[in-house]
């Protein structure tokens, strides 16, 4: 858990990512305390998956290749995930978007990237 309660794991399930893959176009999940928002959404050739902590009203996003829900796939999103949410911890905490590497790729190899794919 970080300090702000910020998502850290999107899906719970390996249903609920089929459901997303198979019918969904957007999927947004919030904490209990309705303090930070997620949501992925399909864009075409790729996803898009941000994060956001309302209070401060800052919020960190990525560009996903769209993945089968496979297991090994809802692991390393969910990974992924925790590590945008310790990305955007940084950001709160030092109110400058520069701490945060735009060379990063928190979603590894599920990053979609705009040249090759």
């Amino acid at each position: 858990m970080n300090k702000y309660n910020l998502i850290e794991k999107f899906f719970t399930s390996q249903e609920q990512i089929t459901k997303f893959y198979v019918r969904l176009g957007v999927l947004k999940i919030a904490n209990p305390d309705a303090t930070c928002v997620a949501s992925l959404e399909k864009k075409g050739a790729y996803w898009v998956y941000t994060l956001e902590h309302l209070p401060s009203g800052k919020y960190l996003g990525d560009n996903i290749k769209p993945f089968k829900p496979s297991f090994e796939n809802y692991n390393k999103f969910n990974n992924g995930c925790k590590e945008l949410a310790k990305m955007l911890e940084m950001y709160i905490d030092a109110d400058d978007l520069s701490v945060v590497s735009m060379d990063a790729k928190p979603f590894s190899d599920l990053t979609f990237d705009a040249n090759n794919g």
